[in-house]
């Protein structure tokens, strides 16, 4: 008997009328849209609605209705049971992957993926890494309508808390299964004031003998300054291994980040303009980072504020310590950041502070420290000197 082979069929869910329909209706989106109140900056997020209409029209819900408590538990559950459908044989199973009718709306838009899940062709990087980023944008738009249901029940004057804290734990559920470039995307403060000092000490001591040092005294310079850090509102799309690569659908996953940061209050749109502001200010000196985060600080500096101070280890060598040191040089510094808070109050920073610890012989001046014995497992050692260069210590006071 001959074999008969068997031709392996990709059905397509979605009609390319249905497409068509949804691309062409710009009334109905811009009115939904409009409803949102965007921004006058924000880009036309068009094409991530279309997208979302096509994605929701496929499991029987109108993508143009506002969601309640139970609808969106139901919407959420909805899309997952189907999205992952190729989990039911308990492994990825490729029938069942290749038929997915939510992986069936990657092939209609970008039809040069067709034969994504073909095992006869060998699946390249750039695949697995579009395919993991549609994963993201599908999960993005069930969290734009989550963010958009918590907003609209937080404003009602008698919301039930428990209802509330359920839909923030599903919010956390969505996002762990988000890339964590993507995730950190979406809720990172793109204000940090820092709050810098840097100290410099050194100790004077007698050699007793070959084994024995007596301090004699450390003396410390120190001085202070602001820093405001604006991170650039550009999105990560890299993947686990660390490589970047911007897939096809890299502008409508911008657009949904973008959209819940806005439900989420994040004012991104007030950072831009800050940033804007200060690159014009005269007083500031400017400094683009590589990953185009803006640092600005102010160009004035006042060598009388660098303060000093002297301390006799002769009575009590115990003075002298990590935490010792510290403790003096933070309560005698009140530093002066009312440039930045000011022109960053409603904007809500982050708020950092940060110290730096100088010896020109960290050999002697670090290991003399009379907490040395508890704090030395968190000094890396390079060149015969103490140096915390490759990571920081967390000290509270």
């Amino acid at each position: 008997m001959k074999k008969t082979l068997k031709t392996k069929v990709i059905i397509n869910y979605i009609p390319s009328h249905l497409i068509s329909l949804l691309k062409n209706q710009s009334s109905v989106h811009q009115s939904f849209i409009s409803q949102l109140k965007l921004p006058s900056g924000f880009k036309n997020p068009t094409q991530f609605f279309v997208f979302r209409g096509i994605l929701y029209n496929m499991i029987g819900y109108d993508p143009y209705q506002s969601f309640d408590y139970a609808g969106i538990k139901s919407l959420i559950t909805g899309v997952l049971s189907d999205f992952y459908n190729f989990k039911i044989e308990g492994y990825v199973n490729q029938q069942n992957l290749e038929s997915n009718k939510i992986f069936c709306i990657f092939r209609s838009f970008y039809p040069e993926y067709n034969k994504v899940f073909d095992s006869k062709e060998p699946i390249k990087l750039s695949q697995l890494t579009e395919l993991e980023h549609f994963h993201n944008l599908v999960i993005l738009v069930l969290l734009f309508d989550l963010e958009l249901t918590i907003k609209t029940v937080s404003e009602t004057i008698f919301f039930d808390k428990g209802l509330l804290l359920d839909l923030k734990q599903e919010r956390v559920i969505l996002q762990k299964n988000l890339s964590g470039g993507i995730r950190v995307s979406l809720s990172r403060n793109r204000l940090i004031l820092i709050n810098r000092l840097y100290i410099g000490f050194d100790t004077e001591y007698q050699c007793v003998d070959s084994q024995t040092n007596e301090l004699l005294c450390y003396t410390t310079a120190s001085m202070g300054e602001c820093l405001l850090k604006i991170r650039c509102d550009s999105v990560d799309f890299s993947l686990k291994d660390g490589r970047v690569f911007l897939p096809r659908t890299a502008s409508m996953i911008t657009t949904g980040i973008n959209l819940i940061r806005f439900l989420k209050n994040k004012k991104d749109e007030e950072v831009n303009d800050l940033k804007k502001r200060l690159i014009q200010d005269p007083s500031l000196c400017v400094m683009t980072l590589k990953n185009n985060d803006f640092v600005f600080r102010i160009k004035t500096f006042d060598f009388h504020k660098i303060k000093t101070s002297y301390i006799d280890l002769t009575k009590n060598p115990k003075n002298y310590s990590f935490v010792g040191l510290l403790n003096m040089v933070l309560d005698s510094h009140d530093l002066d950041n009312s440039h930045f808070t000011g022109l960053t109050r409603d904007l809500n920073p982050t708020i950092k502070h940060e110290c730096t610890l100088i010896s020109h012989f960290t050999t002697a001046d670090v290991s003399l420290f009379h907490d040395f014995e508890g704090i030395k497992t968190q000094f890396s050692v390079l060149s015969k000197s103490f140096l915390t260069l490759d990571k920081f210590l967390t000290y509270k006071k």
